[in-house]
């Protein structure tokens, strides 16, 4: 990570275009879309946690959790617009099967 403040990327580039690597299958993006529900469900308990610590009451929980929801539920969405704008299109790549052989 150190090396990142030296390149022309974001931080955290490499790890995004790690999630980005594989081609769109149903059988790829249900254990993403597993682990990303456990993070998100997670990191919402998390936020209402230390919402509730810092107001020093507890917080009404149905706001968080419908970000939550909306988060698992939009996450095949977002993550095929990713793929696409890396890819330029949604499919797998055919240009590594079909080179020619000279």
């Amino acid at each position: 990570m150190a090396d990142e403040s030296r390149t022309e990327h974001p931080p955290r580039f490499p790890l995004s275009q790690g999630l980005l690597r594989f081609t769109l299958e149903p059988r790829d993006l249900a254990p993403l879309w597993l682990i990303w529900s456990a993070l998100a469900l997670t990191l919402g308990l998390l936020g209402w946690l230390l919402g509730s610590l810092y107001f020093f009451r507890w917080i009404d929980w149905w706001p968080i959790l419908f970000g939550t929801l909306a988060s698992i539920m939009l996450f095949p969405i977002v993550l095929r617009g990713l793929v696409w704008i890396r890819r330029g299109r949604l499919g797998p790549d055919h240009s590594a099967m079909f080179r020619s052989w000279s």
